[in-house]
Formats: C-alpha cells, structure tokens, sequence
C-alpha cells in the first residue's frame, strides 16, 4: 500500500467510525423516550371486543385478546394501565364484561405484589428483632 492508500484507508475508517457513534447516538436516544400508556378503550370490531390502548402521542394499539397485550407490554405499561383503570373505576363499575376482566386482573396482579413486598418487609423486620 501506499501513503496515499493508506491515508484514505484511515479517512475512510474515520468515517465510518463517527457514522457508528451517529447511529449508536440515534438508537440510544430512541430506546430512551419510551411513550407511556394515557387511556384505553374496549371497542367492537366485527362483532369481537378489542382493547385499543392509546399512548401519549395519540397512537393507539388494538389487542384480540388479553393474552397478546400482556405479552406485548412491559412491566411500565402495565403500571401505567393499572393506574388509569384504578382511577376509572375508584368512582364507577365496570359496565362489560371486558373492562371486568381487566379490572379485576390488574387488580389480582398488583395487589399481590403489594402484599408480597408487605410480607417480605414484616419477615425482614421481625427478623432484625430476632438479632
């Protein structure tokens, strides 16, 4: 190789090298604005109940069945739906058998935990006092 292949060996790398940082720039900044979850809605389609769940920046998901949204959502979506549904019905019931359904299966999901995280700090604590 020459000097001069060798010089536009290295600018060529260069280049590529600040286009990689770009991209990995890009990527992490789109992994980081995760849109969170503001309403939902059960809606009928063709005769079968979905769950269209809307996001902060007026997108909206439809899922066929439970199954599929909860294997589609992450721990912080959950979260946030739990406390939209928590909210709506502090006040009212459920008026179908859908918004049942996930009212009552948040509910089991996060008192649960609640209780768990309760019984796990008494066991702690009565453990302290044992020392």
């Amino acid at each position: 190789e020459t000097p001069a292949q060798k010089a536009a060996k290295r600018k060529r790398l260069r280049e590529q090298a600040k286009e990689d940082e770009n991209l990995k720039k890009q990527l992490e900044v789109a992994v980081g604005r995760k849109v969170p979850v503001v309403n939902y809605e059960i809606v009928m389609i063709k005769n079968k109940h979905r769950y269209k769940i809307i996001r902060a920046d007026d997108t909206h998901q439809l899922y066929t069945s439970f199954i599929t949204f909860l294997k589609n959502f992450d721990r912080e979506d959950l979260e946030d739906l739990w406390k939209i549904v928590e909210a709506i019905f502090s006040t009212s019931k459920p008026t179908n058998f859908s918004d049942d359904y996930l009212l009552v299966t948040l509910k089991t999901m996060f008192e649960k935990q609640i209780h768990k995280m309760l019984y796990e700090e008494v066991n702690r604590l009565n453990m302290d006092k044992l020392w």
